[in-house]
């Protein structure tokens, strides 16, 4: 990694002749997802918590108000970025970043969709709402 950081800061002096150069972004890190899209019928229940994550789980959770994280799998097109973390939907919209706490809608189930991003809970929330962002 330390190599493409070089080549790219290399590149980038080389080609800016002294303009600045911006960064490329993050490469796509994909979320546990369901086939929930907006506008299907979803469950009622309600989860809230702060958002957190970790490049090298390639994993995203929620923190709840007992400090616990919960494991969360995300409607259908929805993915991450790291480096400040964002949860993109699946029209590339940002719908929630790093450290904001945030509210969905959706149920528990239990995971068939394999251990990743479980942290040794039995059970995921699903996600089948739209994300709101209730704090920073």
């Amino acid at each position: 990694m330390r190599g493409v950081a070089r080549a790219v800061v290399l590149l980038c002096a080389i080609s800016a002749f002294g303009q600045a150069c911006t960064k490329s972004e993050t490469p796509v890190v994909t979320l546990p997802t369901s086939s929930w899209r907006p506008g299907d019928p979803g469950r009622l229940a309600a989860a809230q918590g702060i958002v957190e994550g970790s490049a090298r789980e390639g994993c995203v959770w929620l923190v709840g108000l007992d400090g616990k994280r919960f494991p969360i799998v995300w409607p259908a097109g929805f993915y991450a970025r790291f480096h400040p973390l964002r949860i993109y939907d699946g029209t590339g919209n940002v719908v929630a970043k790093q450290g904001q706490r945030i509210r969905v809608g959706g149920g528990q189930e239990d995971p068939h969709w394999g251990p990743r991003c479980m942290f040794g809970q039995q059970a995921v929330f699903v996600v089948q709402s739209a994300v709101t962002v209730v704090g920073p």
